[in-house]
């Protein structure tokens, strides 16, 4: 999955605690990343989403890929129920539920936050007529593992 010269770039869209770029380098090339922790974004900031806007226009964005490890430090901090301190954690606990794994609970995150980029008043319209294409991935760093959603 390497960039090719004829493909527009990526945007990762990771968290810069997990430390990610170096591993998603290795698996895809070359590419913009842009952070928040956790991978959560909150797109109710409009400093956040002018930011995203002007990079991804900017910068010719053919491809979004949202990028959350399962073992990243906050979602182990909700599964272990410690006080949600940063706004990322309180997010992650909206959607935490008891049955949950680091697996399931990275995977309702994931979920959440594409919906929310795919919102009509953010990328929605660029999503849909194709210009931009979005997925997500979900590591499992410590494991060696990469799971697509």
């Amino acid at each position: 999955m390497e960039m090719t010269p004829q493909q527009t770039p990526r945007l990762f869209l990771v968290c810069p605690i997990c430390g990610m770029e170096s591993y998603v380098r290795q698996h895809f090339g070359d590419g913009y990343f842009y952070t928040a922790p956790a991978s959560v974004f909150h797109f109710d900031d409009p400093e956040t989403i002018e930011a995203l806007r002007e990079t991804v226009f900017r910068n010719r964005i053919g491809e979004i890929i949202w990028v959350a490890d399962s073992s990243c430090c906050f979602i182990q901090r909700v599964l272990e129920n410690k006080p949600a301190e940063l706004r990322c954690e309180h997010t992650i606990r909206s959607l935490y539920s008891p049955e949950d794994t680091a697996l399931s609970i990275t995977y309702k995150v994931m979920k959440h936050q594409m919906e929310r980029l795919g919102a009509k008043d953010l990328f929605g319209a660029a999503i849909s007529d194709g210009t931009i294409k979005v997925s997500s991935l979900i590591t499992a760093r410590h494991a060696q593992n990469l799971v697509t959603v």
